[in-house]
């Protein structure tokens, strides 16, 4: 785990606005009502003391990770204007009167990503989806084609038509799912004091 210059991390992000191989996915780390509490209240003053940098996390061993950051919104401040639109619900409601932490993942897109969004580009209807893919709804079998192709973009979460190069409709508990043992890499990290510094050349690499 390192530090690396706010304003590099957000140039580089904003490089991968066009960049169909990459997703941004956010995640809001909740704040813990349990004896992580005080855990949690530490990692987040050592993010929180340096607003002019951000931490870097150590995903080597992820292949479909490239990068990791960790960064902190003060009371009611809003997400910085490179990330939006976002393909989701936004800050909750607490997010207003308590400074909060997020984890920010650069998710390398797969063959089937790059596939759903050359179907998205071409307006094509997709292909028979997996029943658990999709929520179990009838489709009405009188209504046009038109209609049920545009119900089973509705019924599939990943062809939401907010969908956006920037932010992919992408679940958390399909990066369980995919990288199981991710989330306990990054606590392994936030438990741990070892920092090193980056550089902003280091980003892109």
């Amino acid at each position: 785990m390192g530090r690396s210059e706010a304003i590099g991390v957000w140039k580089y992000i904003g490089r991968l606005k066009d960049n169909w191989d990459k997703q941004i996915i956010l995640l809001l780390v909740e704040i813990p009502q349990d004896y992580q509490y005080e855990f949690y209240t530490r990692f987040y003053e050592k993010v929180n003391c340096d607003n002019k940098q951000i931490i870097v996390l150590d995903l080597t061993g992820h292949d479909r990770i490239k990068d990791g950051y960790v960064f902190t919104l003060a009371p009611g401040k809003s997400l910085p204007s490179i990330l939006f639109p976002l393909d989701g619900p936004g800050l909750p409601e607490w997010c207003r009167s308590r400074g909060c932490m997020i984890i920010m993942l650069v998710r390398r897109m797969d063959r089937e990503d790059k596939l759903l969004l050359k179907r998205q580009d071409e307006n094509c209807r997709p292909p028979t989806l997996q029943p658990c893919n999709i929520p179990t709804e009838r489709v009405d079998l009188l209504s046009t084609p038109a209609e049920r192709q545009q119900q089973s973009r509705l019924l599939d979460p990943r062809l939401d038509k907010n969908l956006t190069r920037h932010s992919k409709c992408y679940r958390p508990h399909h990066l369980f799912r995919e990288m199981p043992h991710l989330f306990d890499d990054i606590s392994a990290q936030f438990s741990s004091g070892d920092e090193e510094g980056l550089e902003e050349g280091e980003l892109l690499q």
